[in-house]
Order: C-alpha cells, then structure tokens, then sequence
C-alpha cells in the first residue's frame, strides 16, 4: 500500500498494488463466473467491473507462460 498526499497534507487515500501471481482460482469451480463480475443484459450475461475495482480481463486471464514472442 502506498499512502498518497493531497497538498502536501495527511494521507486520503491508498494505492493498492497487487501481485497478479498469487492469485489463483480454484479448479473445482473454475467453470463458473464470479457474481461480483457479470450483470444480466438482454442478451444474456455481460461482463462487468466489480465493487472492489476487479476487472473480468485479470480474474479470468490465465498466467504468462513466460513464453518470448506472439503465439
């Protein structure tokens, strides 16, 4: 966590940086989407930013394989 400063003043707020490394899902339920990250539209499930600021993108994105180049 990073405090950051409003002129110069007591903190506000706090940056909060994550290792996407060390999070990991559960296989057993892998299959199934996470609440908090789709909302229901006319034609079906639609992905969605959820409360706390996760993104569809990184929950669901499997780990670099450390892979140089394009596949």
């Amino acid at each position: 966590h990073m405090p950051t400063e409003v002129d110069g003043g007591s903190p506000k707020a706090a940056i909060v940086i994550r290792d996407p490394s060390t999070i990991g899902q559960n296989l057993r339920i892998a299959h199934i989407p996470d609440r908090a990250l789709v909302e229901t539209g006319e034609s079906g499930p639609l992905p969605v930013r959820a409360a706390d600021g996760r993104r569809p993108f990184d929950v669901y994105a499997r780990p670099w394989s450390g892979a140089r180049g394009a596949r």
